[in-house]
């Protein structure tokens, strides 16, 4: 369900800078987890990438199981895709029964794939659950690939070129991350999504 063309890096400095926007987006608000998710979803190449509506910051949203729904384009057609978003600041595995939930969803709407992008990892059973039903497949895509996938696609990160050598590199970029975090808050402030 990623795109295949994507490589991610396998050098260690790669994975330093993966795990410091893991740990970064760990620690976002919700709404502002959602929101590079999205982001990232669309730097992906998914199409038609929207938020599930949510009446809360915490709980259900209005499509129970599905936190974004988004359109992977197969080069034949575009097919639906379910999304769960799971944000945990500690060592905490996501559960199985958040991959049983999201496939309730799949069958309920029949939508033949579905994603859960977390920033830890999932339990042994979870990887199970996901694994064993290939009638509605979900990818699990946790901690480091995460990182990796937003390291890739630019998201939370900088380019700068040492004037002296020419040699350009990736930085975390805080910034981003503030910026982002300041944006959600004011829309919560003014009530809006």
């Amino acid at each position: 369900m990623i795109p295949p063309s994507i490589r991610l890096p396998e050098d260690p400095e790669s994975h330093v800078l993966a795990e410091q926007l893991r740990l970064r987006l760990a620690w976002l608000p919700y709404d502002a987890f959602a929101f590079c998710m999205v982001r990232l979803l669309r730097q992906l190449n998914f199409a038609g990438v929207e938020r599930s509506s949510r009446r809360s910051l915490k709980g259900p949203n209005d499509l129970s199981g599905i936190d974004i729904r988004a359109l992977l384009d197969t080069g034949l057609e575009l097919v639906p895709v379910a999304v769960q978003v799971k944000r945990y600041k500690g060592p905490h595995h996501v559960p199985k029964r958040f991959v049983t939930e999201l496939r309730g969803a799949l069958l309920e709407r029949d939508i033949p794939y579905g994603l859960i992008l977390s920033t830890f990892s999932f339990s042994r059973e979870a990887h199970e659950a996901a694994r064993n039903y290939p009638g509605r497949p979900i990818r699990l895509v946790e901690g480091t690939e995460l990182g990796l996938l937003m390291l890739v696609c630019r998201i939370g990160v900088v380019e700068r070129t040492d004037l002296t050598t020419g040699k350009s590199s990736l930085l975390f970029d805080e910034e981003a991350f503030t910026f982002l975090e300041d944006y959600c808050r004011n829309q919560r402030k003014g009530g809006q999504r």
